[in-house]
């Protein structure tokens, strides 16, 4: 796995797409059919290594969302900075890690049965949870916040090696909290002025230009689903997911309520620090 992702990422950024998987990995044939996905289909030119090369060489940047559990285990963003570093000739890469309180995606994960298939499934369902159950969800909380935790702590530990200037870590509470300041400064990260439409998008919430899309504009009602688990998850479940999770929200800012369901229900208590501990004492 580590070997196809090397190769898929490498292709992709530096437009070379050498390997014949490549196009298969990237863009699907069945996306390609779909008449919902029309933003993929290749009617002209013939769809081939050679014209999506071409296209992709025509643009100044390459972006791709990767998510969490698609990196190679432990430190996936180890793996991402070998593909950066394999020919910084021809691309140098910016990355910009996106976190949210483990204690919200614990309890989505978790409500949307996601940790796992087949006859154990029902043991999320009862309430309260089984023994086994709960073992369960303390197992799958320690590895995924380990994975987070131990991508971030590789960043830190090499930030003058390769990182400074190239990473940033960005709240998802903060996206929410203020999206023209968060969007302004992912825009100044990658070195682009912020377009017009794309403000009006976010301030006003007008279509963007030139798409059928829908309208988009942070509501109240936005804000307030960010904290849907402090009242969604009993403080003991709460309790497990500080206790797997206590050093990524360390690192990230994140407060602990430590069992205070006064403190968990009242939304006048942000539970996230102004800076991001993590920075601290980092040359920016």
């Amino acid at each position: 796995y580590k070997s196809d992702f090397f190769t898929l990422f490498r292709d992709v950024f530096d437009c070379g797409f050498r390997e014949d998987a490549t196009l298969k990995r990237a863009i699907p044939p069945f996306v390609r059919r779909s008449k919902k996905l029309t933003y993929w289909r290749f009617s002209s030119p013939e769809f081939t290594k050679e014209t999506v090369s071409n296209a992709c060489k025509a643009n100044k940047l390459t972006v791709a969302k990767v998510m969490q559990t698609r990196l190679p285990r432990n430190i996936g963003i180890e793996e991402l900075q070998r593909v950066c570093s394999a020919d910084q000739a021809k691309f140098d890469c910016l990355i910009i890690h996106l976190v949210r309180d483990p204690r919200a995606m614990l309890s989505s994960l978790l409500g949307r049965k996601f940790f796992t298939q087949g006859p154990k499934r029902k043991l999320f369902t009862s309430s309260p949870l089984t023994t086994e159950g709960w073992d369960l969800v303390k197992q799958h909380a320690e590895l995924m916040c380990s994975q987070v935790s131990n991508n971030v702590n590789h960043a830190k530990e090499n930030w003058l090696n390769w990182f400074r200037g190239r990473y940033k870590l960005i709240r998802y509470e903060d996206i929410v909290g203020n999206a023209t300041s968060t969007a302004n400064e992912l825009y100044n990260f990658v070195g682009l002025s912020m377009v017009e439409s794309i403000y009006r998008w976010i301030v006003k919430g007008e279509k963007l230009e030139g798409t059928g899309g829908s309208t988009f504009k942070v509501s109240e009602n936005d804000v307030k689903r960010i904290a849907h688990w402090r009242f969604d998850r009993d403080s003991s479940l709460v309790s497990l997911f500080e206790e797997a999770c206590a050093p990524l929200m360390k690192l990230t800012g994140y407060i602990f309520v430590n069992g205070s369901v006064d403190l968990q229900h009242d939304l006048n208590k942000p539970l996230l620090s102004k800076e991001i501990p993590f920075l601290k004492g980092l040359p920016l």
